[in-house]
């Protein structure tokens, strides 16, 4: 079972990635923002992007940093296969996924006017939010350090997957870490 985790800052082009994953190669998609809405659903607060930050941080301070997707990954192991956590947040996350083996992680960014306009284009209950708001959100820089590699985004899409297959193609191939 191969696990890539996905993070980067918000429209930078995670989605595309994950989309790709599940309908081209067979990967199983957990999404760390699913789950919080999961939980704020359960609770019966609004979805919105002050109640995911505050239900992720309360989920976090209950239990640990990585509670969230220590969760995601036992839903991995379930269902069995190659999966894709998106949204990866902290360092603690990616040492909890590290520590199981064969985890990947990607960081993916862009220019942030673009990834400010596919936010908006977005148009869900939680991207109503000013272009300040969008470069404020959820600091990623120490997870992006910890990456193996950083795919920026900043033309179409087809530049995405560009570098995302470079990056692929030793695992692919089974070459990977056999250097």
């Amino acid at each position: 079972m191969v696990v890539i985790g996905i993070t980067g800052t918000n429209g930078a082009g995670k989605g595309t990635i994950v989309n790709y994953l599940v309908k081209q190669k067979g990967f199983t998609h957990f999404s760390v923002r699913e789950f919080i809405t999961e939980e704020i659903k359960r609770r019966s607060l609004p979805v919105n992007r002050d109640s995911l930050v505050m239900v992720a941080n309360d989920l976090r301070t209950r239990h640990t940093s990585a509670y969230i997707v220590e969760q995601l990954f036992e839903r991995a192991l379930e269902a069995g296969g190659d999966c894709i956590i998106e949204s990866i947040r902290t360092p603690g996350e990616v040492e909890s996924l590290n520590s199981r083996g064969n985890f990947h992680l990607i960081a993916v960014d862009a220019d942030p006017k673009i990834r400010y306009e596919r936010i908006r284009a977005r148009k869900t209950e939680t991207d109503d939010i000013s272009f300040d708001e969008c470069n404020l959100l959820f600091e990623v820089g120490d997870v992006v350090k910890l990456s193996r590699e950083e795919i920026i985004v900043d033309g179409d899409f087809v530049s995405c997957f560009e570098c995302f297959f470079s990056y692929m193609a030793p695992y692919e191939a089974g070459t990977a870490g056999n250097e």
